[in-house]
């Protein structure tokens, strides 16, 4: 189709300051369960500890309780702290195959990419919610 569309390729990140290499299922499972307690706003919270090689996921909701769940990770380079709305980021995760995924991070404020480990046809750009 002729037109005059956005620079959608100046959205997507040429580098990552963070990489984190984990399971799909583990993922999709935690994410799903920490929906239920996440906010109205649907935040989740995710943090990488490289020390211990593991992504911890966050959420919390005054009426029903909170969540925390670690999922084991091979992380490269800086930890993070970031926020989701975790129903945009299960729409990522259904649309990859493979139970091996890859997760690149540039700050809390930055798009992250979510793709699978092995094939490099796909990736899922997700904006972060603002953590003021």
């Amino acid at each position: 189709m002729e037109g005059n569309y956005p620079d959608y390729e100046a959205i997507i990140p040429k580098s990552s300051e963070t990489k984190c290499y984990l399971s799909k299922n583990d993922l999709e499972e935690s994410i799903k369960l920490a929906g239920c307690f996440s906010s109205k706003l649907n935040d989740i919270t995710m943090k990488t500890n490289s020390e211990k090689s593991q992504m911890e996921i966050f959420s919390n909701n005054s009426e029903y309780g909170n969540h925390h769940a670690k999922i084991d990770s091979e992380i490269k380079g800086k930890d993070i702290a970031i926020v989701f709305n975790w129903h945009y980021f299960l729409d990522g995760l259904k649309n990859i195959d493979e139970d091996e995924l890859i997760l690149e991070f540039n700050g809390d404020q930055k798009p992250a990419v979510i793709k699978p480990a092995k094939n490099a046809d796909f990736f899922y750009i997700l904006m972060p919610i603002r953590n003021s």
